[in-house]
């Protein structure tokens, strides 16, 4: 049966008497979870999955949603073991399009980018 800090959520072993993680004393004060199956952060998978798919779609609404699947998915890393790097790449691999984005919508106001009109003079 795992247990797990009530001040941390860090998972505890049987004969730990405080957690490593954060020093709180484990005595009676363990919150014991029996539903839980693994320590695979959800979050963090499919915010660097989505961040992959909405780059190659180039999709900015979808970037968006799989920066902060991949945010939540780096606070949750705490808590479980797997999944940190995954959920930095998410960040990095969603916050690039997105800065693309906003360069390309700057320049164009700034009018860098023009459309040429076929050289007539009026």
């Amino acid at each position: 049966m795992a247990k797990y800090c009530v001040n941390c959520g860090t998972k505890l072993e049987d004969k730990n008497n405080a957690c490593y993680n954060c020093g709180t004393m484990v005595g009676g004060n363990v919150k014991k979870n029996n539903t839980k199956t693994d320590d695979n952060n959800y979050f963090a998978i499919s915010g660097f999955v989505l961040s992959l798919v909405s780059t190659l779609l180039c999709c900015s609404l979808f970037n968006l949603v799989s920066l902060g699947l991949s945010i939540a998915g780096l606070a949750n890393s705490k808590i479980y073991t797997k999944g940190r790097g995954l959920a930095i790449a998410g960040i990095i691999i969603s916050i690039i399009p997105l800065l693309l984005t906003i360069i390309a919508f700057i320049l164009s106001i700034l009018g860098v980018f023009t459309i040429p009109t076929g050289g007539y003079d009026i």
